[in-house]
């Protein structure tokens, strides 16, 4: 960032407010307090000008990129901002030598708490989470919710919801966010003032709609730093949160100049924006979308080519009140059992380091699981109206939740509990569906399995029994299910739903803008 920028004063009213201390960081007191009264020392506007300058100057490669762990980067600019006894514009600068002697002690105090944990595969999943974030590209994933919205009827209830809280059509947020996209994949932290001027005309209040969703100026920033939300994780989880600005990624200066404090926190951010915000609705939004969501999820499997037998057809053999799941596929002498789990999976479901905790917050995909031993078992009862196909040794359960859980595979997930809190209900069951052959996939791993398996580059039952063969060996093993299919094709496919949504976004604005020639995806 240029030296020469003027950080935006803090207006009067904030000046005189009283001062009201952050929520105590439970596990971490000592330390957090050193270092706070370490970054009172500094004005706070320097501590964003400096944090800037190492977001956009990261060492050479990806892994060095992540070794330089830029979520405490962005947990120091948290923690200084959440503190009203950090000035923004009275005291000296922090020096980049100190700075980085704050960093170093984060990552020292992550060691320690991973010293503590006593569940080691508690400790490796509170690791991975914000490691993997910052190594995973940018991706069209910012369109699915949308797109699924913008699919439904006007007036719908779910439409009426996205509206109500996005403040616009799903169409022109899909339009908005793909611009704003595009503006921040050119690579430069300082963005055009507007970066959506010419989308004005045609869109009107949309732009600064979006703008209103996205970018926040110096004491709006700060202001959602001290508020419950920002601080309902605290203390040791922050040490591995996902950061939170990926709600509000871009930062408006007092001389209008928009900044992007990393790319790939915008990216994590435009991809989950539709869905936290309206996580703000509770339950209201989750029992609304999830019927969408199931839909969607039956849909990528019949699309794939295989036989199906979805929910529908299940139940109008075994009554509408049994246990089911979304889609039975007929595999090569097994059953392919796939669940959707649309749930709110609040951030702090990857940050538990509590046995008792993370059981409780995987109580839905534990809910799948025994959906795949009910279906397993009903389908094979004498006198069921089922074909002879599926009256087969083996199943394998898919769990498609609505975000990634870095959960794996049902294995993993028993080891993440105590002894005994996660079992078999019978030796059938475990016989037919062993944890080991279920496998806790996102949306977005099983979009990019149903597109290989339509694409016919891969088998799904014998990539299955690939998996779980690897899994048994600790080198082989992988978290992700699409680590398994990656070397059978040679790019992943695009949903046609995204492909749909992708499509006519770049013909709205084509004509919006007055523009004539293709783009190119």
């Amino acid at each position: 960032m240029n030296k020469y920028i003027n950080f935006p004063p803090v207006p009067l009213v904030y000046q005189m407010a009283q001062h009201v201390a952050p929520q105590p960081k439970k596990g971490i007191e000592k330390a957090y307090k050193s270092i706070l009264n370490k970054l009172r020392c500094y004005n706070g506007n320097s501590i964003l000008e400096l944090a800037f300058q190492i977001l956009w100057n990261p060492p050479q490669g990806l892994g060095e990129a992540v070794r330089a762990a830029p979520w405490h980067t962005l947990l120091l600019v948290k923690w200084a901002m959440q503190d009203n006894l950090v000035n923004m514009r009275v005291g000296p600068a922090i020096s980049h030598q100190e700075f980085y002697y704050l960093r170093q002690k984060l990552w020292e105090l992550q060691d320690e708490c991973c010293i503590d944990q006593s569940n080691s595969w508690l400790m490796l999943r509170n690791i991975i989470h914000v490691q993997l974030e910052f190594q995973r590209p940018e991706s069209w994933g910012f369109l699915r919710w949308p797109a699924l919205y913008a699919q439904l009827k006007p007036g719908t209830k779910n439409r009426k919801q996205f509206v109500q809280v996005m403040g616009m059509e799903p169409e022109a947020y899909i339009d908005m966010t793909y611009g704003l996209y595009a503006a921040v994949m050119k690579g430069q932290m300082l963005l055009a003032n507007d970066p959506l001027a010419a989308f004005r005309p045609a869109y009107g209040k949309a732009v600064d709609q979006i703008y209103h969703l996205f970018v926040r100026d110096l004491p709006s920033l700060r202001a959602e730093m001290q508020s419950d939300e920002a601080q309902r994780i605290r203390g040791k989880q922050e040490l591995f949160e996902f950061p939170f600005l990926r709600r509000f990624p871009l930062l408006r200066q007092r001389n209008g100049q928009l900044y992007c404090w990393h790319r790939l926190v915008f990216a994590r951010g435009i991809e989950d924006a539709v869905h936290l915000r309206l996580s703000a609705l509770g339950a209201d939004y989750v029992n609304e979308f999830s019927r969408i969501y199931e839909q969607y999820v039956t849909n990528l499997a019949a699309d794939s080519g295989l036989p199906v037998l979805d929910e529908t057809a299940y139940k109008s053999k075994m009554g509408l009140h049994a246990s089911a799941v979304e889609v039975i596929i007929k595999g090569e002498d097994c059953n392919i059992l796939v669940e959707a789990k649309m749930s709110l999976f609040a951030d702090d479901v990857l940050l538990q380091d509590n046995e008792n905790a993370v059981f409780q917050k995987t109580k839905r995909v534990r809910e799948a699981i025994k959906q795949g031993w009910q279906v397993g078992e009903e389908i094979r009862k004498p006198g069921r109206d089922f074909d002879a196909q599926y009256q087969v040794e083996q199943d394998f359960l898919l769990v498609v939740t609505s975000r990634e859980l870095n959960l794996g595979n049902g294995d993993f997930m028993q080891r993440l509990y105590a002894p005994g809190m996660f079992d078999y209900p019978n030796a059938a069951a475990q016989q037919r569906l062993p944890l080991s052959h279920v496998f806790i996939l996102s949306i977005e791993d099983f979009e990019r399995t149903m597109g290989c398996v339509a694409a016919g580059e891969i088998n799904l039952s014998s990539v299955l029994r690939e998996a779980v063969a690897a899994n048994q060996d600790g080198v082989s093993s992988r978290l992700f299910f699409s680590d398994f299919i990656g070397k059978y094709t040679k790019r992943w496919s695009f949903p046609k739903a995204m492909r749909d949504a992708q499509f006519f976004s770049q013909e709205r604005v084509k004509v919006a803008l007055g523009v004539t020639h293709s783009y190119s995806s």
